[in-house]
């Protein structure tokens, strides 16, 4: 891991970050699952799980903060308190667990989230606003808690959850770029406090904050105009490659 502009691994880390909060601007979701396995090829894996966090947390508030007012809080609160307490557990895991385990599952989840991309499920939305639902969110929240302390990437279990809980993109969009947000800001102390990470991994995520403030310049311009289906099958292809990719390396 460098921070000098001149290193080929930093090149091709900043046009990931670019691509990955460009997604994230566009859809609310998808930076991790985009930066942590492209970036877990060249770099150690714990080290880009605390690199995505610091460089999502710091581009993500001023999204976040503009998309507040159409999250449905109703169903953050299950979510985030889920979430919350399943950090810890996964910030644990990240710090005790053999690296090429966390590769491995990463590349597993990558995998299938990208296979299930294609599914006529995943065009599916059935809004159901019922109780029962709005309390699934504690354990879907844990569950993305802990994926999100361990790999990074907690999404796929909130992003289908939030596809059957609420109809509109935008209250979806909006909901998951708050809880994003704020789950970001939860783990870093975790993380940090931990010992993984270093002064070079800081100066380095710094050093990339540029390019991910462009990528949500841009994704915020193409948000409405560019087409989420043509974009959503490129993820889908990407993933399915990296998680192919992580398996194997």
């Amino acid at each position: 891991m460098d921070a000098t502009y001149t290193d080929p691994t930093f090149a091709f880390a900043a046009v990931v970050v670019f691509a990955a909060i460009f997604v994230r601007a566009l859809t609310g979701f998808g930076a991790a699952l985009v930066l942590v396995p492209l970036l877990s090829l060249v770099w150690d894996l714990r080290q880009v799980v605390i690199l995505a966090a610091i460089v999502q947390a710091t581009t993500g508030f001023p999204v976040a903060l503009g998309a507040r007012k159409q999250a449905d809080r109703a169903t953050l609160v299950p979510l985030l308190a889920g979430s919350i307490c399943g950090l810890a557990l996964g910030a644990f895991l990240l710090a005790v667990l053999p690296l090429d385990w966390l590769r491995r599952g990463l590349g597993v989840l990558t995998l299938l989230f990208g296979i299930s991309r294609f599914t006529p499920l995943a065009a599916q939305v059935i809004a159901e606003p019922g109780r029962r639902l709005r309390l699934l969110g504690l354990p879907v929240g844990f569950g993305g808690g802990v994926l999100t302390g361990m790999i990074g990437t907690g999404g796929p279990p909130i992003v289908a959850y939030l596809q059957y809980r609420l109809a509109t993109a935008t209250a979806r969009r909006a909901t998951l770029l708050v809880y994003f947000m704020v789950l970001d800001f939860v783990r870093l102390p975790t993380y940090l406090g931990s010992g993984l990470g270093s002064r070079t991994l800081v100066l380095t995520a710094v050093a990339l904050i540029p390019f991910a403030l462009l990528g949500t310049a841009t994704g915020n311009f193409a948000h409405g105009r560019l087409s989420e289906r043509i974009v959503s099958a490129t993820i889908a292809v990407l993933l399915v490659l990296t998680g192919v990719s992580l398996l194997v390396k």
